[in-house]
């Protein structure tokens, strides 16, 4: 996927460069509000936006953020919670020029973090909050299929953003560190998932006093899985109880506001 976004980018002569996967959808004023977005703020480089998620197993959407995602210089914010869905960033072509290389094709997941993070290490971000694409939700989807490989690629992206942050006079060096110690915990988790109790303490021993979560998932390793798997049903049932608490405490039994409807209208 990487060369062939290379060849796309090498290709293109435009001053703007939008992103869509062949099975996501731009809603049809998508490409014009970034525009006007980015002749209103010639100091951005880099927009994203909102968007819907919709299921294929049950022909509905929901809008994906809930509260508004950070604007500026994002980088460090990035690296501990990065919310950029790719079929919504539109950037200046002009701000490629600041990096050595674009997509990088020894990744098969993490090639857009990789570039993005790259460029707004030097860069401001604006997020509009509407939603303005779709992003579809299939089990075929090589994020799903290969969802194991994904800590393991953005620590390899991290150590190269080490290298940028190195020659930046370490501006960013507690953030970068941190954001390695949360892939180990992913790692963690994935193990644990699959049983593999040892495996999985080996990953997160090193840093069980980082954070209460860290030092949970560290008890958890020597619990029977039945234990396991109540704490993580109750850890469900308490996400969506609290999700259920926050669109009631915004929109009461109603959800006029289109953006949080549940409907497949649209689509």
């Amino acid at each position: 996927m990487g060369y062939s976004r290379n060849e796309a980018l090498k290709r293109s002569n435009g001053e703007c460069i939008a992103f869509i996967d062949h099975d996501d959808i731009w809603l049809p004023d998508k490409l014009s509000k970034q525009i006007i977005c980015f002749e209103k703020y010639p100091e951005i480089d880099f927009i994203y936006t909102n968007y819907w998620l919709y299921y294929e197993s049950h022909k509905k959407k929901v809008v994906n953020y809930k509260k508004r995602q950070p604007s500026g210089h994002v980088f460090e914010q990035f690296l501990y919670k990065y919310p950029v869905g790719l079929l919504t960033v539109m950037i200046r072509k002009k701000s490629l020029e600041r990096l050595d290389n674009y997509f990088d094709d020894r990744l098969n997941l993490c090639e857009e973090y990789d570039l993005f993070m790259r460029l707004l290490y030097h860069t401001k971000a604006y997020y509009m909050d509407e939603p303005l694409a779709i992003y579809r939700i299939h089990s075929n989807m090589s994020s799903i299929r290969l969802k194991e490989n994904y800590p393991v690629e953005e620590t390899y992206v991290i150590y190269k953003l080490k290298k940028i942050d190195e020659a930046n006079n370490n501006k960013y060096a507690k953030a970068l560190n941190d954001a390695l110690i949360l892939k180990e915990f992913l790692k963690a988790k994935i193990e644990l998932s699959k049983g593999n109790l040892e495996k999985a303490r080996h990953y997160v021993k090193p840093y069980k006093s980082f954070s209460c979560k860290f030092f949970v998932l560290y008890c958890l390793t020597f619990c029977p899985k039945f234990f396991r798997n109540l704490i993580f049903r109750l850890w469900i049932e308490i996400f969506f109880v609290r999700r259920k608490k926050w669109f009631k405490a915004h929109y009461g039994n109603n959800t006029k506001d289109s953006r949080y409807s549940m409907s497949s209208k649209n689509t």
